[in-house]
């Protein structure tokens, strides 16, 4: 790499950490739970950067507009669309139909810069089916990528205000701010994934980068030296400390943004860990290290990688040799014509959509192998009706508690047998299955659920939101009303989808049948069932087509410690539906007995009710007899 005057150490010692930061955060290494950080950390830079050059040159008089864009062009736009060409090539052959659809989907987007809008709108970051996005982070690139359309623009107009007086912009700068940060934590509070995702939330942290830029600073070298060391260390404190549970952007996201500001306000440029030689290789491959460590730990995952130290450590070497080669005959490379750049990128993102419209490699694969991987597809709209989906069943997106049905989910008569089924997605996906049962024998079952929606009765409420409008309505009114004709209550959910912790959900979870209790109903927990890294139906597809056993590859550990941990405190109250192996996890008529990560088809529910739930004691006694 060649030295430009000027050049600085510490930016490209930030890019190191930075995007070692994202890396073993993704991978899963221990104590860095805090390293989706990384990503902020690069904001402040990005936005240091370009103000940086926007400002200079019209100081100069020698900003030109389309030198800028056509510099962004060449710096991130052939190493993403290489980089997405080889992936939508590579799944082309391992990915079934459906899978296949969305990775071209997203890619895309993601082509087209417009991935933080779609994933806004689809997903958390932080969610399950997220790890199976295989072009996820590109949704940063987006963010910064409307930033660079943008602030030349706005500095151009703000310019021809200001002339050039720097005080002037440091006290906009500041105030755009500290009002676009107060209007991120609004967002954050009543629609996290858009603040998450989306530019007018995150644009402060770029200009914070600015803010950086137009700080003069006359402290002593020592002092310099001295806050660039506290920056340091307070990012690699928060890699270890921050975590994916706090709102984010939020109050801490101004850690790793003050942090970063710091360090190149104070400018120091010749500590020598920052000048290594591994340093500032890490900072040199940072863009296209982040480019591809996602995809390889995406796909691993797919193909059933173990989630283990060992593969951990493979697939970080990996995205260490495919993002070198990428800085060096992809990102090094000089384009002699934009226009080239911009028509391949063009065309790849209509080849992408076209192929997210179409099953382009079904012929590929089995007959029977497509239909186990494209039962979801297929039946969408059954399982809206085992889920009983915006009548019983209040969904995300549903408007709230005004499209619950009452009258339909609440049947119970006086003199005669009523039970209550309560909970999440884990409790509609029985109702169904239960409610065949109970009728013959006299019983109204009712159905009351949310989506993530924990069942619990607890001192400090459910907190805001449709579950909340639920569970109160259950708990202060509804069950009040009624104990007297309500015998028993069947409590179900995703266990592992708790905020709290194991230890508190179990106090919550025997606090809850204790407050049902007094009420005299009578209740029993459905227990913790397994969740996998990917669709069991992708599993048992993949299992079907090469004629290979892997489904424990894909395990997620946490459940199984889930279930251990409740089986064990809630003794005879739970009812342990965890692994059970007495029925084909996919039946003679291709159906799979999990249609996603951990939600079960009609087929799974029936197994588990027959072979396990109906043979339980405890539910034989407090709600079968």
């Amino acid at each position: 790499m060649i030295i430009k005057p000027g050049f600085r150490y510490d930016i490209n010692a930030l890019r190191a950490l930075a995007v070692i930061s994202v890396l073993f955060y993704h991978f899963n290494v221990p104590f860095t739970q805090g390293g989706f950080s990384g990503v902020d950390v690069f904001y402040v830079i990005s936005g240091y950067l370009m103000t940086k050059i926007i400002l200079d040159g019209l100081a100069r008089e020698q900003f030109s507009l389309a030198t800028f864009y056509n510099k962004r062009i060449q710096r991130i736009i052939p190493a993403l669309t290489f980089m997405i060409i080889v992936v939508l090539g590579f799944c082309f052959f391992t990915y079934m139909p459906d899978d296949y659809q969305e990775v071209a989907k997203n890619g895309a987007g993601s082509l087209l810069f417009i991935s933080n809008f779609v994933y806004a709108l689809t997903g958390s970051y932080f969610g399950n089916s997220a790890d199976n996005n295989i072009f996820l982070h590109t949704w940063s690139l987006s963010v910064e990528w409307q930033f660079y359309l943008l602030l030349p623009l706005a500095l151009i107009v703000v310019n021809k205000y200001l002339k050039n007086d720097r005080r002037k912009y440091f006290n906009l700068c500041l105030i755009a701010i500290v009002v676009i940060f107060a209007g991120a934590l609004l967002v954050t509070r009543y629609r996290p994934n858009m603040s998450f995702y989306l530019l007018p939330s995150r644009s402060w942290e770029m200009l914070a980068g600015g803010l950086a830029f137009l700080t003069q600073t006359n402290l002593s070298a020592r002092r310099r030296k001295l806050l660039s060391t506290v920056g340091f260390l307070v990012l690699l404190v928060g890699m270890v400390f921050l975590h994916k549970s706090m709102k984010w952007p939020g109050f801490y996201t101004l850690i790793p943004v003050a942090a970063t500001y710091v360090i190149i306000v104070a400018n120091i440029n010749d500590f020598k860990f920052l000048k290594s030689g591994i340093v500032q290789f890490f900072g040199k491959i940072s863009y296209s290290l982040y480019l591809w460590h996602w995809p390889v730990f995406v796909i691993g995952n797919y193909l059933g990688a173990p989630a283990t130290p060992l593969y951990a450590v493979l697939g970080i070497l990996l995205s260490i040799v495919l993002g070198y080669l990428s800085y060096r005959y992809i990102e090094s490379f000089e384009i002699s014509k934009n226009r080239y750049i911009v028509a391949t990128t063009g065309g790849f993102a209509a080849l992408a959509f076209i192929a997210s419209l179409s099953y382009v490699n079904p012929i590929i694969f089995k007959n029977n192998t497509v239909l186990i991987a494209d039962y979801e597809a297929i039946n969408r709209a059954a399982h809206a009706k085992q889920f009983e989906v915006d009548s019983c069943f209040i969904r995300s997106v549903s408007t709230g508690l005004e499209t619950y049905n009452k009258n339909k989910c609440l049947p119970f008569q006086k003199g005669q047998k009523n039970v209550l089924l309560l909970g999440d997605s884990h409790a509609a996906q029985f109702y169904q299955a239960l409610r065949k049962h109970f009728v013959p024998k006299g019983v109204n079952l009712g159905h009351a659920s949310a989506s993530s929606c924990l069942p619990l009765k607890t001192p400090d409420g459910p907190g805001p939101g449709k579950c909340a409008d639920l569970l109160n309505f259950i708990y202060d009114e509804m069950l009040p009303q009624h104990a007297g004709e309500i015998e028993s209550v069947i409590l179900s959910a995703n266990w592992v989808d708790n905020p709290h912790g194991k230890e508190q959900l179990l106090k919550d979870i025997q606090g809850t049948i204790a407050h049902l209790d007094k009420m005299g109903i009578k209740s029993v927990v459905l227990g913790q069932t397994e969740t996998y890294r990917i669709d069991y139906s992708t599993i048992a597809a993949r299992e079907n087509e090469y004629g290979i056993k892997n489904s424990e590859n894909y395990l997620d550990e946490e459940t199984a410690e889930i279930n251990a941990y409740l089986k064990a405190g809630l003794k005879d109250k739970y009812i342990d539906l965890f692994r059970q192996d007495y029925f084909a996890k996919v039946s003679p008529q291709h159906v799979p007995y999990m249609f996603d990560q951990n939600h079960l088809t009609t087929y799974g529910v029936e197994q588990l009710l027959k072979g396990t739930v109906y043979k339980n004691k405890t539910f034989q006694k407090t709600i079968d007899n």
